[in-house]
Protein backbone atom coordinates (compact mmCIF):
# COMPACT_ATOMS: atom_id res chain seq x y z
CA UNK A 1 0.00 0.00 0.00
CA UNK A 2 1.10 3.57 -0.69
CA UNK A 3 2.83 4.83 2.46
CA UNK A 4 1.82 8.44 1.74
CA UNK A 5 -1.87 7.52 1.78
CA UNK A 6 -3.75 9.33 4.53
CA UNK A 7 -5.62 7.19 7.04
CA UNK A 8 -8.67 8.02 9.12
CA UNK A 9 -10.22 6.64 12.27
CA UNK A 10 -13.77 7.41 13.40
CA UNK A 11 -14.80 7.12 17.05
CA UNK A 12 -18.60 7.16 17.43
CA UNK A 13 -20.23 8.12 20.74
CA UNK A 14 -23.95 8.58 21.20
CA UNK A 15 -26.99 7.13 19.47
CA UNK A 16 -27.83 5.18 16.31
CA UNK A 17 -28.04 8.47 14.38
CA UNK A 18 -24.37 9.02 15.23
CA UNK A 19 -23.68 5.52 13.87
CA UNK A 20 -25.49 6.43 10.65
CA UNK A 21 -23.60 9.74 10.41
CA UNK A 22 -20.28 7.94 10.94
CA UNK A 23 -21.05 5.68 7.97
CA UNK A 24 -21.57 8.82 5.86
CA UNK A 25 -18.38 10.41 7.23
CA UNK A 26 -16.44 7.26 6.24
CA UNK A 27 -17.91 7.36 2.73
CA UNK A 28 -17.09 11.08 2.44
CA UNK A 29 -13.48 10.61 3.63
CA UNK A 30 -12.87 7.69 1.29
CA UNK A 31 -14.08 9.83 -1.62
CA UNK A 32 -11.40 12.33 -0.52
CA UNK A 33 -8.73 9.61 -0.85
CA UNK A 34 -8.47 8.51 2.78
CA UNK A 35 -8.29 4.86 3.80
CA UNK A 36 -9.49 3.48 7.10
CA UNK A 37 -6.87 2.95 9.81
CA UNK A 38 -7.17 -0.33 11.71
CA UNK A 39 -6.46 1.45 15.01
CA UNK A 40 -6.63 5.01 16.32
CA UNK A 41 -2.83 5.01 16.65
CA UNK A 42 -2.42 4.47 12.89
CA UNK A 43 -4.57 7.44 11.87
CA UNK A 44 -3.57 10.76 10.32
CA UNK A 45 -7.11 12.05 10.89
CA UNK A 46 -9.27 11.22 13.90
CA UNK A 47 -12.95 12.10 13.71
CA UNK A 48 -14.95 11.84 16.91
CA UNK A 49 -18.65 11.83 16.05
CA UNK A 50 -20.70 12.39 19.18
CA UNK A 51 -23.88 13.71 20.70
CA UNK A 52 -23.19 16.33 23.36
CA UNK A 53 -26.84 16.13 24.39
CA UNK A 54 -26.03 12.85 26.15
CA UNK A 55 -23.93 13.25 29.29
CA UNK A 56 -22.28 9.85 28.83
CA UNK A 57 -21.02 10.94 25.40
CA UNK A 58 -19.64 14.20 26.87
CA UNK A 59 -17.85 12.24 29.59
CA UNK A 60 -16.37 9.89 26.99
CA UNK A 61 -15.20 12.83 24.84
CA UNK A 62 -13.34 14.27 27.83
CA UNK A 63 -12.04 10.76 28.54
CA UNK A 64 -10.29 10.89 25.16
CA UNK A 65 -8.41 14.11 25.99
CA UNK A 66 -5.27 12.48 27.41
CA UNK A 67 -5.15 9.87 24.61
CA UNK A 68 -5.45 12.61 21.96
CA UNK A 69 -2.60 14.56 23.57
CA UNK A 70 -0.43 11.43 23.62
CA UNK A 71 -1.24 10.64 19.97
CA UNK A 72 -0.42 14.21 18.95
CA UNK A 73 2.97 13.89 20.67
CA UNK A 74 3.81 10.79 18.62
CA UNK A 75 2.31 12.25 15.40
CA UNK A 76 2.56 16.07 15.25
CA UNK A 77 0.80 16.04 11.84
CA UNK A 78 -2.31 14.40 13.34
CA UNK A 79 -5.55 16.26 12.67
CA UNK A 80 -8.53 15.86 15.01
CA UNK A 81 -12.15 16.79 14.39
CA UNK A 82 -15.12 16.62 16.74
CA UNK A 83 -18.49 16.56 15.00
CA UNK A 84 -22.04 15.39 15.53
CA UNK A 85 -24.89 16.93 17.52
CA UNK A 86 -23.04 19.58 19.48
CA UNK A 87 -24.56 22.01 21.94
CA UNK A 88 -23.11 25.49 21.32
CA UNK A 89 -22.19 25.97 24.97
CA UNK A 90 -20.04 22.78 24.84
CA UNK A 91 -18.01 23.84 21.80
CA UNK A 92 -15.45 26.10 23.60
CA UNK A 93 -14.61 23.29 26.06
CA UNK A 94 -13.93 20.85 23.24
CA UNK A 95 -11.77 23.29 21.24
CA UNK A 96 -9.09 22.81 23.88
CA UNK A 97 -8.12 19.43 22.45
CA UNK A 98 -9.59 19.17 18.94
CA UNK A 99 -8.29 21.01 15.88
CA UNK A 100 -11.83 21.53 14.59
CA UNK A 101 -15.22 21.37 16.30
CA UNK A 102 -18.15 21.45 13.87
CA UNK A 103 -21.68 20.15 13.95
CA UNK A 104 -22.42 17.49 11.35
CA UNK A 105 -24.06 19.95 8.92
CA UNK A 106 -21.01 22.23 8.98
CA UNK A 107 -18.65 19.28 8.53
CA UNK A 108 -20.42 17.40 5.72
CA UNK A 109 -22.86 20.01 4.41
CA UNK A 110 -26.59 20.45 4.84
CA UNK A 111 -27.40 17.70 2.33
CA UNK A 112 -25.14 15.14 3.99
CA UNK A 113 -27.91 12.56 4.11
CA UNK A 114 -27.52 12.23 0.34
CA UNK A 115 -23.91 11.03 0.84
CA UNK A 116 -23.42 7.33 0.26
CA UNK A 117 -22.65 5.60 3.58
CA UNK A 118 -19.81 3.14 3.97
CA UNK A 119 -21.24 0.32 6.05
CA UNK A 120 -18.64 -1.17 8.37
CA UNK A 121 -20.64 -4.18 9.55
CA UNK A 122 -22.18 -5.69 6.44
CA UNK A 123 -25.08 -6.05 5.95
CA UNK A 124 -26.03 -3.61 8.76
CA UNK A 125 -26.84 -0.03 7.84
CA UNK A 126 -28.82 2.57 9.76
CA UNK A 127 -31.58 4.34 7.89
CA UNK A 128 -32.22 7.81 9.29
CA UNK A 129 -35.83 8.93 9.38
CA UNK A 130 -35.05 12.35 10.91
CA UNK A 131 -32.04 14.43 11.92
CA UNK A 132 -31.11 16.01 15.23
CA UNK A 133 -32.16 15.19 18.74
Amino acid sequence: MNESMKRYYIKTLGCQMNESDSQRIAGFLEKQGYKIAPTIEGADLIVVNACSVRQTAIDRIFGLKRKMQKLRTSNPELKTILTGCLIKSDVPKFKEFFDEVKNINAFLGKKYLSLRPKCQAQPLAYLPIMTGC
